[in-house]
């Protein structure tokens, strides 16, 4: 089998759910992602024979494919603010929303030095993505999952960026020292809206970093304002992401809190995804 014919396969058995531009994307991402192929192989070298074990490996990552298994997970990583992150099954697959959620705490933090706590840092990219940014900054990141933290490491040794990495749950761990920053992506999706998910990430991606009962929305923002009020500088900053149903909640938990200047902000998708918050 040579390469044009693998590609016309994948067209064939993925036409039902994907463009064929974006099985075109799909079939590249896994010649790139899988063998280290260059996104012109497929132009270039449309006669190129398969080896057997490339030929089993590109049937398995089509079987994949049809279970709705996300591209993400079958080639291991993906690429968060210009940083390559692996991902597996332990972890999320980051978000363009969460890009900006980074970008907004860059954009709005100037100090040379800053010690900046995320709060479940899953694959680590948050984390990672602001030591890249601000290498002079200390970066504290904490998840009750081992199997994340060991892929947050792996993320940390790959792109030689320090991070003191903790395994403690913020509902029950303590902390022993104070942040100018907390940053964090919290579970906040509620089991009512399991739903409107769709299968790859439902059959797929950690529910535990996901989902959080319907009775109690609010959980996790509550415990990290509880972890504030011990751990964040006088002047510090919390940076959420937040679900938009509960803006005005999450708002009013802040003003229970002490932190009287808060502010929203909308995602790329127009939704009140991000909020800041201070005392």
């Amino acid at each position: 089998m040579n390469l044009l014919q693998c590609h016309n396969i994948y067209q064939e058995s993925l036409h039902a759910i994907h463009t064929k531009d974006e099985i075109r994307f799909i079939f590249k991402t896994l010649l790139k992602g899988l063998f280290g192929w260059d996104a012109t192989a497929l132009a270039l070298s449309p006669q190129r024979k398969l080896t057997h074990s490339e030929i089993y490996t590109m049937e398995k990552a089509l079987q994949d494919l049809l279970t709705d298994r996300p591209l993400q997970y079958i080639v291991g990583h993906t690429y968060f603010r210009g940083l390559k992150i692996e991902v597996n099954a332990a972890t999320l697959i980051p978000r363009p929303e969460t890009e900006e959620l980074v970008g907004w705490l860059l954009e709005e933090v100037k100090e040379q030095r800053q010690k900046v706590l995320d709060i479940g840092t899953g694959s680590g990219c948050i984390a990672l993505a602001i030591k890249s940014a601000q290498p002079f900054w200390h970066l504290t990141a904490l998840d009750v999952s081992e199997k994340a933290l060991a892929t947050a490491r792996r993320n940390s040794e790959q792109l030689n960026l320090e991070i003191e990495w903790l395994h403690l749950d913020i509902t029950k761990g303590q902390l022993s020292e104070k942040f100018d920053c907390i940053i964090a992506n919290p579970p906040y999706v509620t089991q009512t809206e399991k739903g409107q998910m769709k299968a790859n990430v439902l059959d797929f991606e950690p529910h535990r970093a996901l989902f959080v009962p319907d009775e109690d929305p609010l959980i996790f923002y509550r415990s990290i304002f509880d972890c504030a009020q011990k751990h964040l500088t006088e002047e510090g900053q919390i940076f959420f992401e937040i679900n938009p149903n509960f803006s005005q909640e999450l708002s009013d938990l802040a003003l229970h809190y002490g932190f009287t200047k808060t502010e929203i902000k909308t995602d790329i998708f127009g939704k009140e995804r991000l909020l800041r918050t201070q005392k």
